[in-house]
């Protein structure tokens, strides 16, 4: 809001809402602004709390104490630079007005006001097993500074296409002796509403020439693949499921329709429910053995 002495209870700017009766906060001093200037000016708010920023600064935080906006049952209209009967209209130009689905942080607000919207980011690697064994899968999971990055892997500085998950599932190769193997990872966010700046980094597996002791008969479920058709992780691969008589496995969509089943395990299971892969996320499933619930969990598809 911008008032010039608002029936005697704010000047300059302000932020506020209408809960059935007028709730202004006023976020400044009883001084109007300098004209003739452009400003820059920020209202977010989240659950709990109003924030109101002028020129990149925040002025004030208000709670909202549980109060929610009311206008009335008559039609509103949404307006900018007046109120939503036309009148009371500001005297200024507007420029440049976005609207978010969220709340911004104050770094997203600075980029903004100072007209570089160019944000850095950071990422970091983690390795669920640093000293592995040959033939073994490991999980490596990458976590950017952002919820929207996209991330691109690469074995031995080679691109893993192509496979953008946060998580990546790898099947380390059998070799002659010790080795190392190099996994680099960028994060990229071409969907941002900022234009955030790449970042990469990258890790030096320990991988052993060693066999990893295991029950021949015990039932290995992986909890996690992509079946993207890049020829590594496209099929969900369950192991010793012949060593259980008259075996039957069931995946299930998240509202508990069956989407996979089988009764023994010839051929695993490629992702897809009615000749189209599924979406990624986690999928529910059971394995029974004799009629006997022998497995349950849930499996996390990757793309």
């Amino acid at each position: 809001m911008l008032g010039n002495d608002y029936t005697a209870r704010h000047n300059a700017f302000a932020h506020g809402s209408y809960q059935g009766v007028a709730q202004n906060v006023r976020c400044t001093d009883d001084v109007l602004p300098q004209t003739d200037k452009w400003y820059h000016l920020v209202l977010c708010k989240d659950i709990d709390n109003y924030y109101f920023y002028i020129d990149g600064q925040l002025i004030c935080a208000n709670p909202l104490n549980g109060a929610k906006a009311f206008y009335g049952t008559g039609i509103v209209r949404a307006m900018i630079g007046a109120r939503n009967n036309y009148g009371q209209a500001s005297n200024v130009l507007i420029d440049d007005v976005h609207l978010y689905n969220r709340a911004l942080n104050q770094e997203e607000i600075n980029a903004l006001f100072k007209g570089d919207t160019s944000i850095p980011s950071s990422i970091t690697l983690k390795a669920e097993n640093e000293n592995a064994c040959g033939g073994e899968q490991i999980r490596l999971i990458a976590e950017g500074s952002s919820n929207d990055a996209v991330f691109q892997w690469k074995i031995d500085k080679v691109l893993v296409s192509p496979e953008t998950g946060q998580e990546f599932l790898y099947t380390l190769p059998r070799r002659s002796a010790d080795y190392e193997l190099s996994i680099d990872v960028e994060a990229s966010y071409v969907g941002s509403c900022f234009k955030v700046n790449p970042a990469n980094t990258s890790k030096i597996i320990s991988v052993k020439n060693c066999v990893t002791p295991h029950n021949d008969k015990q039932l290995l479920v992986p909890n996690v693949f992509t079946p993207n058709h890049d020829g590594v992780n496209d099929t969900w691969e369950i192991r010793n499921w012949d060593a259980y008589p008259d075996t039957k496995i069931f995946v299930y969509s998240r509202w508990g329709e069956v989407i996979f089943q089988s009764t023994g395990y010839l051929t695993a299971w490629d992702g897809t429910y009615r000749g189209k892969t599924v979406m990624p996320g986690m999928y529910p499933y059971k394995i029974y053995s004799e009629g006997k619930l022998l497995s349950n969990g849930t499996i996390n598809i990757l793309r």
